[in-house]
């Protein structure tokens, strides 16, 4: 039968043996119990009583409305475990208590969705980086080659820095890129948290030797959200991966 609990591997410690489903022999996932009390994932037990109305440890009579939910110390025990995001595999590193998997879940930034640009079916995280109100760009000179190829040395003593410049952007938004062209600062794209999370076709710009806003300084034919960014001197161009 298909798995319905979860794998024993993901847990930060050993689970007791009376927590696992005798179905799919996981740990229990939102766990039921029978008249005598063994317990089974949800899913589980659902799935076998379509071809058995009787529980398959005691083989007493049970429907699923028969069902019910375990006492509340089984449930705090298991909401207590500690488990891997299962988005791990594609680099997530949280370990949450099992109570709080699924609202972490729904949130976890490496949440595999389906590129939002159009005719691309590429699978993306869901947020790349996280969300962002801000951005900083440090300029930096090389003291022992002075100007040459000056990003591609990777010596951090030779480094000295010259000055940092942080911007608010005009609004909290991710999946978007930045640049500096002609001695302004230029947004691209992304999704606008501040307009339901909508993907943009907006190109802002501010200059990066004042204070001022950000303005519309194009807009693209689509929206656009984790694209590439170039420059091709002195064109700006967007495009997707």
């Amino acid at each position: 039968m298909a798995c319905g609990g979860y794998s024993e591997d993901r847990f930060q410690t050993s689970v007791d043996k009376n927590f696992f489903c005798p179905i799919c022999t996981d740990v229990l996932k939102d766990p039921v119990q029978c008249y005598n009390q063994h317990l089974f994932c949800r899913a589980c037990i659902t799935e076998h009583l379509k071809n058995s109305q009787t529980c398959p440890v005691c083989m007493e009579k049970l429907t699923e409305e028969a069902l019910s939910k375990p006492p509340r110390i089984v449930t705090n025990i298991l909401d207590g475990l500690m488990i891997n995001c299962e988005h791990k595999e594609r680099g997530c590193v949280e370990l949450v208590e099992l109570g709080l998997l699924e609202t972490h879940i729904s949130v976890c930034e490496y949440k595999p969705v389906t590129c939002p640009n159009e005719r691309c079916e590429a699978v993306v995280n869901m947020v790349t980086g996280g969300t962002t109100s801000s951005i900083e760009y440090v300029r930096i000179h090389d003291k022992a080659i002075s100007g040459r190829a000056q990003q591609r040395i990777n010596r951090a003593n030779q480094y000295e820095f010259i000055y940092s410049l942080v911007r608010q952007l005009p609004f909290e938004c991710y999946g978007h890129k930045t640049t500096i062209l002609n001695d302004h600062l230029w947004l691209v794209g992304g999704y606008n948290l501040n307009n339901q999370g909508q993907s943009s076709n907006t190109i802002y710009m501010t200059p990066i030797r004042s204070t001022g806003t950000f303005v519309v300084k194009r807009r693209m034919p689509k929206p656009l959200s984790f694209h590439g960014l170039e420059i091709v001197t002195p064109v700006l161009m967007a495009m997707k991966f």
